[in-house]
């Protein structure tokens, strides 16, 4: 009986998890979305948005493929080479293969870049 409590909880428990990361996922994604309509408008505001994510290595590839695009543009090589390199380890860390080769490219262009720059 008690047994059976504990399996019927434990499920309780694990959905509540599920629905509450899925409401994280949602209101993430939603942020990211505003920063990247933001960039046209208010590119320091998504700068700052995006540099959040980066700063907690979190999940989502849009903050990784966006900022260091817009760190090129500004030639902020320092920056577009930081965020890349985050890149690489968080793409590496999730098994993401497709964004993973993608950022080890920018990479090398990047700091091929900055040796220019200098």
């Amino acid at each position: 009986m008690a047994e059976e409590w504990t399996m019927k909880h434990r499920s309780m428990v694990e959905l509540q998890q599920k629905t509450d990361e899925e409401k994280i996922i949602e209101r993430d994604w939603k942020i990211l979305k505003r920063a990247q309509e933001s960039e046209k408008t208010n590119l320091k505001k998504a700068i700052s948005t995006y540099e959040k994510f980066v700063s907690s290595e979190a999940r989502y590839p849009l903050p990784y493929l966006r900022l260091p695009i817009i760190y090129r543009k500004k030639k902020d090589y320092i920056n577009e080479i930081r965020v890349l390199k985050v890149a690489v380890h968080v793409f590496e860390r999730d098994n993401d293969e497709r964004n993973l080769s993608e950022a080890k490219k920018r990479l090398k262009t990047a700091l091929s870049l900055a040796k220019i720059a200098e």
